[in-house]
């Protein structure tokens, strides 16, 4: 229960962050913001986990090479689900970009059950079931389908890949020190994009950038 509290406290962040995203898209390229947006979540979660690290047991462990491709694989996912994303909304209405989005939870249920071997129950059935129903409604498909909604389903599917990889790598660190990595190797993957679409931000753009970062933080 826990869980899914969490879940649906994150799921209720996330347009907050989208706003700022949709907002800013006007004055940066979709690379950029989100180069902004990991750049600014590391600054709130850096001093986080180097708490945490100085108040755990000293202990040695060893960091195996599949340890590091699962964490690049899983952040190029997320870098790649939120810069087709960015690039979505600015585009087409929020409401749209994000209906698309979330056909994420749909497809990362049906892949986990694949790749996981997680049970399919009736009521996960039933929720898969509805939630492709109203992806649908969003979608529309048929002539009227732009290829802007079609980016956004495309991003979702992307999350829906990170998901999985996600809850199948849980395990291997603390939820901060994953956390942590996972925006660093991000920020070295947008790096170059962000620098050849380089738009130096205002100061509410750096406000707004900086609560970005806070609201990314907190649903991650």
């Amino acid at each position: 229960m826990l869980g899914v509290l969490l879940m649906a406290a994150a799921m209720l962040i996330i347009p907050t962050s989208d706003a700022i995203a949709k907002y800013l898209s006007g004055a940066h390229s979709p690379a950029f913001l989100s180069w902004v947006r990991y750049l600014a979540a590391l600054g709130f979660i850096l001093p986080v986990a180097l708490l945490q690290r100085s108040q755990a047991p000293t202990r040695a462990s060893a960091t195996s090479g599949g340890y590091w491709l699962s964490q690049v694989l899983r952040t190029g996912f997320l870098v790649t689900a939120m810069t087709l994303y960015f690039v979505a909304i600015a585009r087409i209405p929020l409401a749209d970009a994000l209906g698309a989005y979330f056909v994420a939870p749909i497809a990362a249920t049906l892949l986990a059950a694949v790749a996981l071997r997680e049970r399919l129950d009736r009521r996960k059935l039933l929720a898969v079931a509805l939630g492709f129903v109203g992806a649908l409604l969003v979608i529309r498909p048929g002539t009227e389908t732009s290829a802007d909604t079609l980016i956004a389903l495309a991003s979702g599917f992307c999350m829906a890949c990170y998901l999985v990889l996600t809850r199948a790598t849980a395990q291997d660190r603390p939820p901060v020190t994953t956390l942590t990595i996972q925006l660093a190797l991000g920020i070295l993957m947008l790096l170059p994009f962000a620098v050849l679409q380089w738009t130096t931000p205002t100061r509410e753009g750096l406000l707004l950038s900086l609560l970005m970062g806070l609201v990314s933080t907190l649903w991650n």
